[in-house]
């Protein structure tokens, strides 16, 4: 996803981006993981989260449905890093009660992230 500009077919999510970093979760867990990638990003950076969390039902929900994530994420919003998530992956209700401590965080159900969703003519 981030090839040079060729002239030709696809360009890449961030061809034109000046630095591209990457980092897994695989080594120290995710939390660390992204706590790793917050020590090189600053006010103004893009933070995509590719992954997601499994919600009560086992289905996926977005990354933050885990606590330490969601605190994570509100500190890195808060130094004006752009968070951007998957919101899912898959067909959850986040408005069932199952997820309302998720909603209800804090008194703000509003970390900061913008969560990306994705469907099809049957969802």
């Amino acid at each position: 996803m981030y090839p040079k500009d060729m002239g030709l077919g696809i360009k890449g999510l961030v061809h034109g981006a000046d630095t591209f970093y990457g980092v897994s979760e695989a080594p120290a867990g995710r939390v660390n993981g992204i706590a790793k990638a917050l020590k090189y990003l600053r006010a103004g950076d893009v933070f995509i989260y590719e992954l997601q969390s499994m919600g009560p039902p086992n289905r996926y929900v977005p990354a933050d449905y885990q606590k330490a994530v969601w605190d994570i994420t509100k500190e890195a919003t808060d130094a004006g890093i752009i968070v951007i998530m998957a919101a899912g992956n898959g067909p959850e209700d986040l408005d069932h009660k199952l997820y309302s401590e998720y909603r209800n965080r804090n008194d703000d159900a509003d970390n900061g992230a913008i969560r990306v969703g994705a469907g099809d003519k049957n969802t």
